[in-house]
């Protein structure tokens, strides 16, 4: 073991975060965003870098920190897995970004106005159509 540590260990998060940014290795990624020695911003970047969908699914579902579920439901793309996350996370922008992510109307079904808001508002926006039926511009 050397006697530095990698720049994506340090305090500094402006620099941990520019580090994790280079960095393409998924292993290492995976790695970095599962340290909980490592600062939070260089966790969060290593979960936005993730493409494994397996891996954005535990985290998303099971992440301690709202940041991390919202930066893994990013890139998900299980629409199964992105109802369920809509429908139970207990952070409000979590659930948001699942819904955004949402692509057909049998996945948007279960959203109704009780459970979560407007589901003519978000259905509307969902197919890029405002509530009153007229075409964004």
């Amino acid at each position: 073991m050397g006697l530095f540590k990698p720049v994506w260990q340090g305090k500094n998060p402006d620099k941990a975060c520019r580090a994790v940014r280079k960095i393409t290795n998924q292993a290492k990624l995976l790695r970095i965003a599962r340290e909980p020695a490592t600062n939070l911003w260089a966790r969060e970047a290593a979960i936005w870098k993730l493409t494994d969908q397996t891996v954005l699914a535990d985290f998303a579902r099971n992440g301690k920190n709202y940041r991390f579920r919202q930066a893994a439901v990013v890139n998900l793309t299980d629409q199964s897995v992105l109802s369920h996350i809509a429908l139970n996370d207990e952070g409000q922008s979590v659930r948001d970004v699942a819904v955004k992510k949402l692509a057909d109307q049998a996945t948007l079904a279960p959203f109704t106005p009780a459970v979560f808001g407007n589901y003519k508002q978000i259905s509307c926006l969902r197919m890029g159509t405002s509530p009153n039926g007229l075409s964004h511009i």
